[in-house]
């Protein structure tokens, strides 16, 4: 898949997104195909969307006329103002009571989600050790290849930090500003990725290190960064 500029999908021209998208089309033949809400207030989310519908026109593509089925991305609506066009209105509701096993397996990779500033405080001490921090972020840019870029470091390599940890900006807000306000002088960003060592910062990858970078790169460097601070 083509790399795209994070948060920067609205300066590339529509032709060409819509040439690629037509491709992949054209590969897959869907029946059905996901798009985010056109009115998400992320611009990205906004482009993807449009330029999809675009690609989709029966004018345009005759050799498919799948259904095209519209979701939310809350952290890009609950800020948003309550009402048209933001207002997000579902009319389908998928019933997961087959995969509901498999959606608990998932949901057991946050069971050290740090939700408050009491247990930030709590894991993150003097006494702590080698500590990674993901602030995650429920918005699939940037953080799309953040989150599998953690994971693989963590799986191969031979020096890992201690303990684990994931804040979600835009929904632990009490939680992430503690753990920004540990990352000082760093401003905000999120995705982005601490390593501290018993409670100090000792590395921080800001978000326009991840932006522009597959899971690999990410997995790389976090890899080189374990092998200097944790082995």
């Amino acid at each position: 898949m083509k790399e795209f500029p994070d948060q920067k999908l609205d300066t590339i021209p529509q032709i060409n997104l819509v040439s690629i998208i037509e491709k992949v089309l054209d590969n897959i033949m869907p029946n059905i195909v996901y798009i985010h809400n056109p009115t998400d207030i992320n611009k990205d989310h906004q482009v993807a969307a449009q330029t999809t519908l675009v690609a989709l026109r029966p004018i345009t593509y005759h050799k498919v006329n799948p259904e095209i089925r519209c979701f939310e991305t809350p952290s890009s609506t609950d800020q948003a103002p309550y009402e048209f066009p933001y207002f997000f209105k579902p009319n389908l509701f998928v019933n997961v009571q087959d995969v509901w096993k498999e959606k608990l397996v998932a949901l057991k990779s946050y069971e050290k989600e740090l939700k408050d500033s009491e247990s930030v405080i709590k894991e993150l001490h003097n006494d702590s050790g080698k500590c990674l921090v993901l602030v995650n972020s429920v918005c699939g840019c940037a953080a799309g290849a953040a989150r599998p870029g953690v994971k693989d470091s963590i799986k191969d390599s031979k020096f890992k930090p201690d303990k684990l940890f994931t804040v979600f900006a835009g929904v632990d807000f009490d939680a992430v500003d503690k753990i920004r306000e540990m990352c000082l002088p760093y401003p905000p960003s999120s995705p982005a990725i601490a390593l501290f060592d018993n409670g100090s910062l000792i590395h921080f990858v800001e978000r326009h290190h991840i932006e522009g970078r597959n899971a690999l790169m990410i997995s790389e460097h976090l890899k080189n960064v374990y092998e200097e601070y944790c082995c």
